[in-house]
């Protein structure tokens, strides 16, 4: 894509878009720099419009909102996201370093097989890698709880749940749009659907990133799904937390453990035990080591 068009496209951005996204950005100024450095957020963050970009844009999509019933198929809920004739994904990097929403965070990883006795968390056996991250306010109220499975292989996934008393915002320091062979804005592709009252918002297709996003009475959950991932997969967590919503009370902050308790930096033989489960016996696979850093 010629960078001219890049820049006309962006140019072409919602003005309430770049307003809510300059706020983000002057509310870093003033805020504790120390909680961008751990595992729960990233180094280099992008603004991705979830489940409130479609939210707010349904009203002007063409496509009406489709009813469920107890016929329909995971990909129904993707319907109308097909992908639109010449058009071409791109970004535009906003120079900024944004802060954290919440202000601590703890970890309950450990508690996979516990959480999942009890019911309050689905059961993926297909994943072996899990975290659980919890993110509080100030005042030590739950901000946002993150639930991902990862599979690596040839069968490469990851599968997420963020979910919250209210809609948790994803913040990053890069737009990503998609536009047409002309450079103009093509709005995001969604499917409405709505089940029992509530709607169900719906962005992403095959081979792309994709998310699953509600609210109902019982919380804000967002389910996201890797390129690699089916349909299938995203809405069996869909239904699960449809039979199950999220128990936020059994996350209480005091009992999580602290990021900088699990992952001090420094080598990796202080704290030999912190990835036991997850590293590879790297002297059998024939590697001679060097040196071990553990991020």
């Amino acid at each position: 894509m010629k960078q001219e068009l890049l820049s006309d496209a962006l140019n072409d951005l919602d003005e309430d878009l770049i307003a809510e996204t300059d706020k983000l950005r002057q509310r870093t100024k003033s805020g504790k720099k120390g909680l961008i450095r751990w595992g729960a957020v990233a180094a280099c963050l992008c603004v991705v419009l979830l489940g409130a970009w479609a939210v707010l844009k349904t009203n002007t999509s063409r496509n009406p909102v489709l009813t469920w019933n107890s016929g329909f198929e995971a990909e129904d809920y993707f319907k109308y996201n097909k992908s639109d004739p010449g058009s071409t994904s791109s970004s535009g990097k906003i120079d900024s370093q944004l802060e954290a929403p919440y202000a601590e965070s703890r970890v309950f990883s450990d508690l996979r097989g516990e959480l999942e006795a009890e019911g309050i968390i689905p059961v993926v056996e297909t994943h072996p890698l899990f975290d659980c991250s919890a993110h509080y306010n100030e005042d030590g109220s739950l901000y946002s709880l993150e639930l991902s499975w990862h599979l690596r292989g040839d069968g490469y996934s990851d599968l997420a749940i963020t979910a919250g008393y209210q809609e948790v915002p994803q913040i990053t320091d890069c737009i990503c749009i998609e536009i047409d062979e002309n450079g103009n804005i093509l709005e995001p592709s969604v499917t409405v659907t709505e089940r029992d009252g509530v709607q169900i918002v719906a962005e992403g297709r095959l081979n792309q990133s994709k998310t699953l996003t509600i609210q109902n009475d019982a919380g804000w959950y967002q389910i996201k799904g890797s390129w690699n991932d089916s349909y299938e997969s995203m809405v069996a967590l869909l239904d699960w937390l449809w039979e199950h919503p999220i128990d936020f009370d059994r996350f209480p902050m005091d009992a999580g453990d602290r990021y900088d308790h699990l992952y001090e930096n420094g080598e990796f033989a202080d704290v030999p035990a912190v990835f036991a489960a997850h590293t590879p016996d790297f002297a059998a696979l024939g590697y001679e080591t060097e040196a071990q850093w553990l991020t």
